[in-house]
């Protein structure tokens, strides 16, 4: 059975795969698979397991586990998704250059409230 930390990757490859397709469908089912893993994992009080996929071979995986981990710890999640950013791999380095003004314009929260 897929540990709830490979289940995450997973979704977030596909995030990727479908985002570079521009498969709104895919895009969006695999989102909501991924919210669903990344809360259980928070609700489980696995959230900090996020940060190893930092160093994740898929850049869609990196940016992903940098995002949710902004509520867990915000400097060391904004490090890396600039780091994301200036790699200029497109489209991930856009979707971090978003998830970080989006952040500090203080309207993106991922954790339920």
């Amino acid at each position: 059975m897929a540990s709830l930390l490979d289940e995450y990757r997973r979704y977030a490859i596909d995030h990727g795969v479908f985002t570079a397709e521009g498969d709104a469908n895919g895009i969006n089912k695999s989102y909501d698979q991924l919210r669903r893993v990344f809360i259980s994992l928070v609700d489980e009080g696995k959230g900090n397991e996020l940060f190893r996929l930092y160093d994740d071979v898929d850049p869609s995986v990196q940016c992903w586990a940098a995002a949710h981990t902004l509520e867990i710890d915000e400097a060391r999640a904004l490090v890396k998704l600039e780091q994301i950013q200036k790699s200029g791999d497109p489209p991930v380095s856009m979707d971090a250059e978003y998830t970080i003004q989006e952040w500090k314009n203080g309207s993106l929260r991922f954790l339920p409230s």
